[in-house]
C-alpha cells in the first residue's frame, strides 16, 4: 500500500488579508513618494493615487481571491479594508467625496463577482486557473492600449471610448476617475460580463446538484 502524499496547508485567510493590505500601503507610498511609474509620469504622482490604488487592488483581488474571498465574511473584511486605503487614496489625490464613493463602489462591485466566482471552486487546480482568467481580464484593457500605442500600424481597429472603458475593470475605473468622460455605463460592461459567467456557473452547478442529489 502506498502512503498517501501529504497536501500542503492553504494559506491563512488572515496571511492573505495581511498581503492584502500590505500591497495597498505599497501603492500608496509610491504615489506618496511621487516614485515615476513610467517615462514621461507626471511630476504630482499623488495625485494619481486612486488610479494607481485602484489598479493595485484590482488586480491584487484577481490574483488573490480564491484565498482572500474564500466566504463570505472573508470578503466584508477584504471589502472593508479596500475603503478606508481609497479613501487615504482619495485625499492624497484631492478627489471629491463622490469620485471616492464612486471608486469604492466599482471596486467593491469587482470583489463582490471575484466571491461569487469563488463559490463553486472546491479545488486548488480550478481556483487556480479562475485567478488566472481573472487577472488576465483585469489586464485586458491596459494590454490592449499598450498594442495600440507601440503598434501603431496594427491591423486592431482603434478603441471607441465606450470600448475602452468595457475592456476590463482597469480601464473602466480609469474612465470613471476620468473627470472629461462621459462614460455612461460602459465602465461597469466590463463587470457584466464576468458577473454572468459567475452567476450562470454557479446556477449550473445548483442545478446539476439538484438532479443528481447523490454525486
Amino acid at each position: 500500500m502506498t502512503a498517501a502524499i501529504p497536501r500542503s496547508p492553504a494559506p491563512s485567510p488572515s496571511i492573505t488579508l495581511l498581503v492584502w493590505l500590505l500591497l495597498q500601503i505599497g501603492a500608496l507610498m509610491l504615489a506618496a513618494l511621487r516614485i515615476p511609474l513610467w517615462a514621461h509620469a507626471p511630476a504630482g504622482g499623488e495625485f494619481l493615487a486612486l488610479e494607481i490604488l485602484g489598479t493595485t487592488q484590482i488586480l491584487a483581488g484577481a490574483l488573490l481571491f480564491p484565498v482572500l474571498l474564500s466566504d463570505w465574511r472573508s470578503t466584508v473584511m477584504a471589502i472593508g479594508v479596500a475603503w478606508p486605503m481609497l479613501l487615504l487614496a482619495g485625499f492624497l489625490a484631492n478627489s471629491s467625496i463622490g469620485t471616492m464613493v464612486l471608486a469604492g463602489g466599482y471596486v467593491s462591485a469587482w470583489l463582490l463577482v471575484l466571491a461569487i466566482w469563488r463559490l463553486p471552486l472546491s479545488s486548488t487546480k480550478p481556483q487556480l486557473t479562475a485567478s488566472a482568467v481573472a487577472a488576465g481580464w483585469a489586464a485586458a484593457g491596459p494590454v490592449l492600449i499598450y498594442a495600440h500605442a507601440e503598434f501603431p500600424l496594427s491591423p486592431l481597429p482603434p478603441l471607441s471610448p465606450t470600448i475602452y472603458a468595457a475592456t476590463g475593470p482597469i480601464t473602466g475605473l480609469f474612465t470613471l476617475l476620468n473627470p472629461d468622460s462621459s462614460h455612461g455605463i460602459a465602465p461597469w460592461l466590463a463587470l457584466a460580463l464576468p458577473f454572468a459567467i459567475a452567476a450562470a456557473w454557479v446556477t449550473a452547478r445548483k442545478l446539476g446538484r439538484l438532479r443528481n442529489p447523490h454525486q
